[in-house]
């Protein structure tokens, strides 16, 4: 089932990856999920794989602690989009469970290399030419447009759309996976906004949610040009000499 390679397979966080051996708690999501690692832990939001016991099938579960209310609707509109899409270039859910205090989201775990990861193998060279480069990467961008624009046609957008968030089958296919929630640009109880900003989404991350500010399919849209300045270039869109530089340039576009 899963695309073997090199330190990773299944769902991609790269480098947000939690490398602790303490055993997680819950073991068991709603009575049938078995958590198997962590992908990422923030402190309100953690990504997690896991085994349905009761089917022998390989998930990711998306742990939401103390949800908002906006939160809450958000993970029921995309528990009924996204179970139901049948679109092959977005993660199918399987379950909203809610509980007393956290929510959990669980998608069919997707095999495959992450959007970064892939673009690495691509045989496109400093010197080469637009159309050389669009012949390589212009079937999985118009794939990603594909996927994004039947979300945004059920009136769901992603707001979390970055090369860790799509993974590559071996056959080239994209597939978007999970989907952004206030609480994970969280970096403490109260903090929003740039200073939650991590390394790997900036440059992809769009200004107005950089500045903590009412995100929507407008944001998915920067975030997806952002997307195609990657795989033509294979740099980031918005960059510095560190990470504060690079967040005061996103910020800067507000100003």
């Amino acid at each position: 089932m899963l695309y073997e390679k090199p330190g990773r397979s299944g769902w991609a966080f790269e480098s947000e990856e939690d490398s602790s051996d303490e055993p997680y708690s819950p073991a068991i999501v709603a009575g049938r999920y078995r958590v198997t690692g962590v992908l990422s832990r923030r402190p309100r939001s953690d990504v997690l794989t896991a085994v349905d016991v009761r089917e022998d099938r390989q998930v990711v579960v998306k742990r939401i602690r103390f949800p908002e209310r906006a939160t809450s609707s958000r993970l029921r509109q995309a528990h009924q989009v996204l179970s139901g899409l049948r679109v092959a270039e977005v993660a199918a859910v399987r379950e909203l469970h809610e509980g007393k205090r956290d929510s959990w989201l669980v998608w069919d775990r997707v095999a495959g290399l992450s959007l970064r990861q892939y673009r690495e193998t691509l045989p496109i060279s400093n010197g080469a030419d637009f159309q050389t480069r669009w012949a390589h990467i212009g079937p999985v961008f118009d794939a990603i447009l594909h996927g994004l624009e039947s979300m945004h046609r059920s009136r769901l957008a992603h707001l979390d759309l970055k090369p860790s968030n799509v993974l590559v089958s071996p056959d080239g296919s994209p597939v978007l996976v999970d989907i952004g929630v206030d609480e994970d640009a969280e970096a403490s109880g109260e903090a929003r906004g740039v200073a939650a900003v991590t390394a790997q989404d900036m440059g992809f991350t769009s200004p107005e949610q950089a500045n903590g500010a009412q995100a929507g399919p407008l944001s998915d849209q920067w975030s997806l040009a952002a997307l195609l300045y990657f795989l033509v270039t294979g740099e980031k869109p918005v960059r510095g000499r560190d990470g504060a530089l690079t967040l005061w340039s996103l910020t800067r576009l507000f100003v």
